[in-house]
């Protein structure tokens, strides 16, 4: 029985051969920039595609429709999480707003703030290479980015995961950091950000003090395992500020473990892999079986695989790295087919079977 696509964990149980290095076709791009939101004000309007996609079949929950909804973004202001949907998995996807005339844009989440201008969006790019006063000048929210979206089976909910930019960096809390919003009826794009007491958006998954993850906790892979159990799928930024200016030293992978996808336990041998900020990515995961499972990340555009059983260690695959661009993906798997939304394109790998 194949595993429900939904769950954001790639099926690869019954392979007669080892998990392919390259990919067979790719597919690009998804989408295209139609509405005002999409476009950058920090580094221009042709620069920042839409990208980040995560895709889901409305399969579950109270009203059905069999279609495929694709969640995507860009990463600069003024950035939201938008929505398309297509009668087939690998499109063509039609906005929401192409869908329904009555809507202004395809988001399904905006920024809580209406005065993001292209004069903040200046001062944003000189506080990355600045000082902390810059960060409290500019304030929060300047983007909501990397969507990943999934069933909830216990709960019968939607989760969709995502960041944004919040300068909590005096009080420990970095300055990127993970959400969640959740939706009982994917059709009615009604979602809802899990919020505090006090109603202030409630982080998921924070930065921990550690100098691999201390400043952002941010572009996660979130998927429910067979057992029922959450995994996040963790990447981290880490640095510190030198004379003033912020200065990015480290990123790492790492695992945090969770029953209800809200309250996560991280794994104390987190990271698993490390560097000195160069470039690390994570990639998906991949179930393969007798309780082990395939971890894919990217390190300087070279893709690796590796194997856990714990998801607290992992055991680099001693193959050569594979013969694609990794990054952020979606896996789903139709057939001897493994679909990967990753990037702002679709590509397939043929799976030996």
């Amino acid at each position: 029985m194949m595993l429900d696509n939904n769950l954001r964990v790639a099926d690869l149980t019954g392979l007669t051969g080892d998990v392919p290095r390259e990919i067979s076709k790719l597919v690009s791009p998804i989408l295209t920039k139609t509405e005002p939101w999409e476009y950058s004000l920090l580094k221009g309007p042709d620069k920042d595609p839409l990208r980040y996609p995560t895709v889901v079949r409305n399969t579950c929950g109270p009203r059905p429709d069999d279609k495929y909804y694709l969640y995507y973004a860009h990463h600069d202001i003024p950035s939201g999480i938008g929505c398309a949907i297509a009668d087939e998995l690998c499109g063509p996807y039609l906005k929401l707003a192409e869908l329904d005339a009555g809507r202004d844009h395809s988001q399904v989440l905006e920024l809580p703030r209406d005065d993001v201008t292209a004069d903040n969006a200046v001062l944003l790019k000189h506080a990355f290479g600045s000082t902390p006063l810059d960060h409290e000048l500019i304030g929060n929210f300047h983007h909501l980015s990397s969507p990943c979206v999934l069933w909830n089976p216990k709960a019968e909910l939607w989760l969709l995961y995502f960041h944004t930019y919040q300068y909590l960096w005096p009080s420990g809390g970095g300055h990127q950091q993970t959400y969640l919003a959740t939706c009982r009826d994917l059709a009615t794009h009604d979602w809802e950000i899990l919020k505090n007491p006090d109603g202030t958006w409630q982080i998921v998954l924070p930065v921990t003090a550690e100098p691999w993850m201390n400043s952002q906790s941010s572009y996660h892979s979130i998927c429910c395992l067979p057992d029922g159990r959450f995994v996040a799928y963790l990447s981290g930024t880490g640095g510190e500020y030198i004379d003033g200016q912020w200065q990015i030293t480290s990123r790492g992978l790492g695992f945090a473990m969770s029953d209800d996808g809200i309250s996560w336990d991280y794994s104390p041998e987190n990271p698993f892999v490390e560097d000195d900020g160069k470039g690390l990515a994570v990639g998906m995961i991949g179930y393969l079986g007798n309780d082990e499972y395939l971890v894919v990340w990217a390190d300087n555009e070279r893709v690796h695989y590796g194997r856990t059983t714990d998801f607290r260690t992992v055991t680099r695959d001693p193959g050569p790295a594979a013969k694609w661009q990794g990054g952020l993906i979606n896996p789903w798997r139709d057939g001897d087919t493994l679909y990967l939304f990753k990037g702002d394109c679709i590509a397939t790998m043929k799976l030996p079977v």
